[in-house]
C-alpha cells in the first residue's frame, strides 16, 4: 500500500487537472461561461455537481470520527441530507429563470435584484467571501491531513499542492471545469469509499454482520441515543437535522449551481435525485464503527447510558450513591464486579451498556 499511495495520488490530481483544463476549452471563455457554463449543464452533470457538495473533507475525515466520538448522533447527517433539497427544489428554478432573464452570476446579485439595492450586493457579496474563508481552510486542512498520511508530507505542503491543482484547474476551466472534475471526483470517490468501508470491516471482523454484532454485545451504546458520554440528547438530534437543512439551501454555491442548469426542470431533477448521494456517507459510517472496535480504545465511562446521573459521576466513577438507578438497572447483574471496584480504591467501575465493568488501576510510589 505504502509504494502504491504515491502513484495513485499523483494520478488521481494529474486526472483532475487534465479534465478539468480540457473542459474549459470547450467554452466561449466569457464571463457567463467562466461563472455559470453558459448555463448549459444538463440532468447528469447537475446531478454530480450537487452531490459535489457532500464530498468534502469534513465528510471524509469528519463522518468517521464522529461515529467514534458521539456514536448515532453521526446519522443526522443522513437525516439532514435527504430534506436539505427540498427547498432547493422550490426556489432553485425561480434562481435559475430569474439569473438567465436578468444576467446574474451569484447570490450576492439575486439578492440585489430582488430588493433593487446595490448596497444589499455588497453586503451580501463581502459576507459570502468571509464565510467562505474558514469553509475553504477546512477543506484544504483534511486535503493536507490525507497527503500526510498518504505520502508523509507535511499537511502544510500536502495541502499546498491540492490548493495549486484545485486553483490551476477553476482559474482556466471555469464552471466547466469544476462540474467534470466533479463527475471524475464523484465516481472516483464513491468507488474508493465503498470499497474501504467493505473491505476493512471484512478484513478485520469477517464482515458488516459480524461487527454490528461486536458492536451491539461491547458498545450498544453507539447504537443509539443519547449515545456515549455527554450524550446527544432527542432535541439536539433534532435540532442538528433542522437547522443543517435550513443552512444547507442558503450556501452561495447552490445558488451558483442553479444559475449553471441548462433549465428549471435540471434543478428540480438534482433536488429530486441528490439524496441517492448520501450512499457515500454509509461506508464512513461503518468505517467509524471498525475504528471504535480497534484494540487499545478505551470504553467511554458513561454510568448509566447517558443518564444525567451517570453524566455527573463520569470521570469519578459509578456508585450505588451517585447513580442509585444505574446500579439497581444496569450493575445489579454484575454484583461481583461491582462489589469489587468498590471495595477497592485502585479500581474503577462504569456501566457503558448493559453491565458493570471495571478497571485496575495501579498505584505508584
Amino acid at each position: 500500500m505504502g509504494a502504491v499511495a504515491p502513484y495513485a495520488v499523483f494520478a488521481y490530481l494529474a486526472a483532475s487537472l487534465a479534465v478539468g483544463l480540457y473542459a474549459g476549452r470547450r467554452g466561449s471563455g466569457g464571463a457567463d461561461d467562466f461563472v455559470t457554463g453558459e448555463r448549459s449543464f444538463g440532468p447528469v452533470l447537475m446531478y454530480f455537481v450537487m452531490g459535489a457538495m457532500i464530498f468534502s473533507a469534513y465528510a471524509l475525515l469528519g463522518t468517521p470520527q464522529r461515529v467514534v466520538s458521539k456514536g448515532s448522533d453521526a446519522f443526522y447527517m443522513l437525516a439532514y441530507g435527504a430534506a436539505a433539497f427540498v427547498p432547493v427544489f422550490y426556489f432553485g428554478a425561480r434562481v435559475r429563470r430569474m439569473g438567465a432573464r436578468l444576467g446574474l452570476v451569484t447570490q450576492a446579485e439575486l439578492i440585489g435584484a430582488r430588493y433593487d439595492s446595490r448596497r444589499i450586493t455588497t453586503v451580501m457579496g463581502a459576507a459570502s467571501l468571509l464565510a467562505f474563508i474558514p469553509y475553504l481552510a477546512i477543506q484544504f486542512k483534511g486535503a493536507g491531513i490525507v497527503m500526510h498520511h498518504a505520502l508523509g508530507w507535511s499537511p502544510l505542503v500536502g495541502a499546498a499542492v491540492v490548493y495549486a491543482v484545485v486553483a490551476v484547474y477553476v482559474m482556466f476551466g471555469g464552471m466547466r471545469g469544476v462540474g467534470w472534475t466533479n463527475v471524475l471526483q464523484g465516481v472516483a470517490m464513491l468507488t474508493v469509499v465503498w470499497w474501504l468501508g467493505l473491505a476493512i470491516p471484512g478484513q478485520l471482523f469477517g464482515g458488516i454482520a459480524p461487527m454490528f454484532d461486536r458492536v451491539i454485545a461491547e458498545r450498544p451504546e453507539y447504537l443509539t441515543l443519547p449515545g456515549p458520554a455527554p450524550g446527544t440528547s432527542s432535541f439536539q438530534y433534532t435540532a442538528e437535522i433542522v437547522m443543517s437543512t435550513l443552512g444547507f439551501a442558503m450556501w452561495p454555491q447552490v445558488f451558483m449551481k442553479c444559475f449553471t442548469a441548462r433549465s428549471a426542470r435540471a434543478v428540480q431533477y438534482s433536488a429530486v435525485t441528490y439524496p441517492s448521494f448520501l450512499v457515500f456517507l454509509i461506508p464512513l459510517l461503518f468505517l467509524g464503527y471498525a475504528a471504535l472496535l480497534l484494540p487499545g480504545r478505551r470504553a467511554t465511562r458513561a454510568c448509566c447510558c447517558g443518564s444525567s446521573a451517570g453524566r455527573r459521576s463520569a470521570g469519578r466513577g459509578c456508585s450505588r450513591r451517585s447513580a442509585p438507578r444505574c446500579w439497581r438497572r444496569r450493575c445489579r447483574p454484575a454484583t461481583r464486579c461491582c462489589t469489587a471496584a468498590r471495595r477497592s480504591s485502585s479500581a474503577t467501575c462504569w456501566c457503558p451498556g448493559s453491565a458493570c465493568r471495571c478497571r485496575s488501576r495501579r498505584r505508584r510510589g
